[in-house]
């Protein structure tokens, strides 16, 4: 009996039950900064699911505020954008926040911030020149001014 009890405690704590959260927010939900690079990739990857709950650019620099569910496993991320360049003014090029779960299927909600540096992806590299990125998943074009 013992052993069945010792059993299951450690089968709930991998999952997080028994984990103290740190970087608590209202909702007692985790918030971890991670920093990305975007570089050019096949859009059609699949992603697991995530909710992009902000998005801000400054100078190079993407900021993406993101939720999904998890808690048991270490999730990564990556930005890929499209080689095409949509003809319009100014520029469009589509991007795709991709979100490996690896198998973790717990459901503690995690928020993130990722900041993304978007510079290898810029149009061009000339001061002041403007890049609309279409955030696949996100509901507005994302304003790009090469610093």
């Amino acid at each position: 009996m013992k052993l069945l009890a010792l059993s299951l405690i450690l089968i709930l704590s991998s999952c997080g039950i028994f984990k103290k959260k740190s970087n608590n927010t209202e909702n007692n939900e985790v918030v971890q900064k991670i920093d990305l690079k975007a570089s050019f990739g096949d859009l059609s990857h699949q992603s697991d699911l995530i909710t992009i709950k902000s998005a801000k650019m400054e100078g190079h620099l993407l900021t993406l505020d993101i939720s999904y569910s998890g808690g048991c496993k270490d999730h990564s991320f990556e930005m890929l954008a499209s080689k095409m360049i949509m003809k319009s003014l100014p520029p469009k090029r589509a991007i795709k926040l991709i979100h490996h779960a690896n198998g973790d299927h717990c459901r503690q909600l995690i928020n993130k911030t990722l900041v993304i540096d978007m510079s290898d992806v810029a149009h061009s590299k000339n001061k002041g020149d403007v890049l609309m990125l279409l955030l696949d998943g996100y509901r507005e074009p994302i304003k790009y001014i090469y610093p």
